[in-house]
């Protein structure tokens, strides 16, 4: 339906128009493709990869991305 699409962009647009910024980074988990998709769709790099990141079932990995403004 794109409402998480809509609402990142709208989100990442007030963010850069309140703050005086140059990047954006944000932490995704590898197992979220829907949400890395989006980030990718708006811009994002991956950039780092953190092993055992996250304190779920599987402590599963990290995806470091950015994306300059």
């Amino acid at each position: 339906k794109g409402y998480g699409k809509l609402l990142f962009s709208e989100l990442s647009r007030r963010i850069i128009e309140k703050y005086n910024i140059s990047s954006m980074i944000l932490i995704v988990s590898v197992e979220w493709t829907a949400a890395k998709k989006i980030y990718m769709n708006n811009g994002f790099e991956e950039k780092y990869l953190i092993y055992g990141f996250f304190d779920d079932e599987t402590n599963s990995n990290a995806i470091v991305m950015r994306k300059y403004l």
